[in-house]
């Protein structure tokens, strides 16, 4: 899967990720590359939406910009959940990755279909058994 690729290259390289805000302030290299990379990432998502429609996995969006929210959402996220999964006090380790692909891959849920629900709960069904 290429988001859990992503995740374990990040967790990889995570002194880079530690100093990206400061490379990007003074390097005009490293911010020109991110700036195509969030590009990417973007028409990544709405290919990604776009393709869930199809297949009525995901619901229509109820407002012009809904699907750029949302992506901006997933990218913002995909950008952050490093930092953030070391504010707490366990270390973060390759073991733990799953807990924030499938935080990732929720960021989705309240947009699919009554179909793609079912697919979602078919793929991670212990978010949906009785406590």
């Amino acid at each position: 899967m290429d988001v859990e690729r992503s995740m374990r290259r990040m967790l990889d390289y995570s002194f880079f990720w530690t100093d990206l805000y400061n490379l990007l302030c003074i390097n005009f290299k490293v911010q020109e590359h991110f700036k195509e990379v969030y590009k990417k990432r973007l028409n990544g998502c709405h290919l990604l939406f776009k393709k869930m429609n199809e297949n009525d996995l995901m619901k229509e969006s109820s407002f012009e910009l809904e699907y750029n929210f949302l992506a901006e959402r997933m990218i913002n996220y995909g950008n952050t959940w490093l930092y953030s999964s070391n504010l707490y006090p366990n270390k973060l380790s390759s073991n733990d990755i799953d807990y924030y692909i499938n935080t990732f891959l929720s960021i989705l849920f309240p947009f699919l279909t009554v179909q793609g629900k079912k697919e979602f709960q078919n793929l991670l069904p212990e978010f949906f058994e009785s406590q």
